[in-house]
């Protein structure tokens, strides 16, 4: 019988076996040691929610509980992925892992909980962004992917939506390693031949082979940032996946908006950030960032393997991932709605 970690009293759990539950006593929604749940966001692995951590001075903290109603295996695959994905990294501009829980056989991460936006939502509010703003952003995000890469870490996900702020000073934190390639673990949800990532923000030879992938895919994507940035939209944009999939293989260059000198733009981030964010000619999208000199280059192992796409026709995946809309907590013994499937963006 759970006890309401609020109120310290017991209580019956639903009988459909949802969690996190609410406490008839308090009303408080909990989960384990963790009050107070107030849903904040989700995606395609899951829900995330607010908490306070009673067992740590009530501190704040972010919980993530996947969703396992369609495929288990599949969603528990990709949960256990990105827990292991997490505890390798320790640093500044990545979202942390504090640790893992299970209530009711549900299993749950919990992370740091940051207060601030994603940057996709700071694009759509104020784009374009100014050069200097993206070059700090991006920097911060490169020093994250360089982090991952020194762990065994490919994130395979980089895009404004996996980026968030924080309200205070803009520091960007990347989160939802949910589809890393991870050196060592096996990846058996990646041989299964569907689609890994988002497909408006994914290199080439991902959409061919996901699990050969190396940095230069997450670099790759973080150019499509970059661009997104500035222009406030993706650099190539189709109705079908693939057709935009053709795009990318065939177009020497995105479609610049009038107005925007891209190139002038990358460059006044450049001066911003100490370094360099550029779209190298003859590809569709690269991006070599620099950083500080005292501290060394983000990515500088991929210096020397600069993002190069080879204008060569892909196959398409054989589908896209659906993404399930997150579901609120229900009181005791009330059932929950099933899940409306979207796409994402």
């Amino acid at each position: 019988m759970p006890l309401c970690s609020a109120c310290r009293k017991d209580f019956s759990p639903p009988p459909n076996g949802a969690v996190p539950y609410r406490c008839p006593h308090c009303q408080s929604t909990v989960l384990g040691p963790y009050c107070d749940l107030e849903w904040i966001g989700g995606g395609g692995m899951g829900d995330v929610y607010r908490a306070r951590d009673t067992q740590m001075g009530n501190r704040t903290v972010a919980i993530k509980i996947p969703l396992t109603e369609v495929n288990p295996r599949r969603a528990r695959q990709r949960f256990e992925r990105e827990i292991a994905a997490s505890a390798l990294l320790e640093h500044e501009n990545a979202v942390r892992a504090y640790q893992r829980g299970q209530e009711a056989g549900r299993p749950y991460l919990v992370m740091e909980f940051v207060s601030g936006r994603k940057l996709s939502d700071l694009v759509r509010e104020q784009h374009p962004l100014t050069a200097p703003r993206v070059g700090r952003l991006l920097l911060g995000v490169a020093r994250a992917l360089q982090h991952a890469e020194r762990h065994g870490l490919v994130k395979r996900d980089v895009k404004p939506g996996t980026v968030i702020l924080a309200e205070a000073d803009e520091t960007p934190k990347v989160l939802d390693y949910g589809l890393a390639l991870i050196l060592g673990f096996d990846d058996e949800v990646t041989r299964s031949g569907s689609q890994m990532g988002t497909p408006t923000y994914m290199a080439p030879e991902q959409q061919r082979d996901p699990h050969s992938v190396t940095v230069a895919a997450d670099v790759y994507t973080l150019g499509f940032t970059a661009f997104f940035c500035l222009t406030g939209r993706a650099p190539f944009q189709a109705a079908a996946t693939r057709d935009l999939y053709r795009l990318q293989a065939e177009a020497e260059r995105p479609r610049q908006d009038p107005g925007i000198d891209l190139r002038t733009s990358l460059e006044g981030a450049v001066q911003a950030s100490s370094g360099a964010i550029e779209l190298q000619p003859g590809s569709v999208a690269g991006a070599e960032v620099l950083g500080d000199a005292q501290e060394g280059p983000p990515l500088r192992g991929l210096l020397d393997r600069r993002v190069e796409v080879a204008h060569r026709p892909l196959q398409p995946p054989s589908r896209v991932d659906r993404v399930h809309h997150p579901r609120h907590a229900a009181p005791c013994g009330q059932e929950q709605d099933s899940p409306r499937e979207q796409r994402e963006g």
